[in-house]
């Protein structure tokens, strides 16, 4: 380990069936890790499991196609391996991915600041990251919820973490919560997509994340740590460096981007004081401080919930329908989503735009009560209604080409007119946005279409050829 280093040894472990592409890149991820200077790197396959008892056991549960066995074997080789390293030795597991294999390093530095947090935390692991959308109870099957003790509002609301990455050294904390984990994943009624049968799900309720979900409601009653990537936690460095690393899927679930994350995090010298103080900590990593509260997510409908209302309702209950209701109904086509998070983005006041969206939403929905239409309705209203706000349309389309540049197109644009931002730079996207316009790449019959990838792709190559793009490199 590097001089100094509160880590002995580091031990790296993926799991894959050895189907493709999660074989390979478990191989790769290995590669990778011993590379970076792991001291071991373990792709522990099925075949190992099957020849465990523990397969045997949980045959029933393993067989299910679905996260080859429900990921019902990830607490198991990580509390495995866990019993066979030294006490100051780290064992960090990753998710393998469904990427293509050598489509972005793993590993671009062994993940130190990850590793010394872990050391440093008073339980002695961290799992997982919180990021900003994820809520139990829009994730959790209801029979989990009241197996594990976990049925009140207060654990319907806190955050769902993505169960990986993760890091674990020996400790009484850390094997506690492994075979916790474990215990509740082997029950089928709490793992796996067996129909509820102790309660209604909750109204909100769409997908059930298995392990995530055991985990996370485990990591709030236990007071473990994770990763906060959210708003009130490290979003600004986790942006920040998702926007240097744009090849790199799901960045935040890699453990070596993960680690730099956690690097931006904290001040250079961090891990040089013999005894950093932890609260320096608490904004990157959650329950430092075993008093915290649970983080609550808003209350807010979710967008099954208010598509359900708009199929349910006619007549007089049209005029409940909030802006809200557009927001979800437009959604659906990826097209308009794309202009919705443009609204979002700009610098202007959109209020007026949604009530007004709004109301000619509700008039169509008189017309035409039909529940396939409302996608289209809810799209043409937004549409007609940004008609009348040229100034905020044109900002809207501009922000829409922005954020479907890929790499080179954004080189591109910085190379020739620095930051879009900038006067200069908002200038030049507004005026690419009306060239998009004139050749009828952002036009309402191609947003109706909703082939999101086709446009993303017809933006960038009409940006290649734009004679501003071509012809104003020399202006200053």
């Amino acid at each position: 380990m590097y001089p100094n280093s509160r880590i002995e040894k580091a031990h790296f472990l993926v799991y894959s069936n050895e189907v493709q592409p999660f074989g390979a890149n478990s191989d790769y991820y290995c590669d990778s890790a011993l590379r970076a200077g792991f001291d071991s790197a373990t792709h522990y396959t099925e075949s190992l499991l099957r020849q465990t008892p523990f397969w045997e056991q949980n045959r029933d549960i393993l067989e299910q196609s679905r996260g080859a066995g429900y990921w019902l074997w990830k607490p198991y080789i990580i509390l495995e391996k866990l019993r066979q390293v030294g006490p100051n030795d780290i064992v960090i597991y990753n998710d393998a991915g469904r990427y293509k294999v050598g489509s972005f390093e793993p590993f671009p530095a062994f993940p130190q600041a990850a590793a010394e947090l872990t050391a440093l935390m008073p339980k002695r692991f961290i799992l997982g990251t919180r990021i900003e959308w994820l809520v139990q109870g829009q994730f959790t099957k209801r029979d989990c919820m009241i197996l594990t003790g976990a049925d009140t509002d207060e654990m319907r609301y806190a955050p769902q973490m993505n169960a990986c990455p993760a890091l674990f050294m020996p400790s009484e904390a850390s094997f506690a919560f492994l075979e916790r984990w474990l215990e509740l994943a082997c029950d089928p009624r709490i793992l796996t997509d067996q129909p509820d049968e102790l309660g209604k799900p909750y109204p909100e309720f769409e997908d059930h994340r298995h392990d995530m979900a055991i985990a996370s409601i485990l990591l709030h009653q236990m007071r473990g740590h994770y990763f906060d990537l959210s708003d009130t936690g490290c979003l600004a460095e986790a942006d920040a460096l998702r926007r240097r690393n744009r090849h790199v899927p799901r960045l935040q679930t890699h453990i070596g981007y993960l680690s730099l994350i956690a690097q931006e995090a904290l001040r250079d010298d961090f891990f040089a004081d013999p005894q950093p103080d932890l609260a320096e900590t608490m904004r990157l990593i959650r329950n430092v401080d075993p008093a915290e509260p649970i983080p609550q997510q808003p209350r807010t409908v979710t967008q099954k919930v208010l598509l359900e209302e708009l199929a349910q309702w006619s007549g007089e209950a049209l005029h409940q329908i909030t802006p809200d209701h557009l927001r979800a109904a437009a959604a659906r086509n990826p097209v308009t989503a794309m202009k919705i998070h443009a609204l979002s983005q700009i610098d202007a006041d959109t209020a007026l735009v949604w009530t007004q969206g709004t109301a000619a939403f509700v008039a169509s929905r008189q017309a035409d009560g039909d529940a396939a239409a409302m996608t289209g309705q809810a799209s043409a209203a937004l549409a007609a209604t940004l008609d009348h706000h040229p100034d905020i349309m044109h900002a809207v389309l501009a922000e829409m080409a922005w954020s479907a540049f890929d790499d080179d197109s954004r080189a591109l644009f910085k190379a020739r007119f620095k930051n879009q931002r900038n006067p200069r730079g908002r200038a030049a996207m507004v005026r690419f946005a009306d060239h998009l316009a004139h050749q009828g790449l952002l036009n309402f019959q191609t947003e109706q279409a909703g082939r999101r990838k086709q446009v993303v792709q017809q933006i960038n190559q009409a940006f290649a050829s734009w004679p501003d793009q071509i012809t104003s490199g020399a202006d200053t």
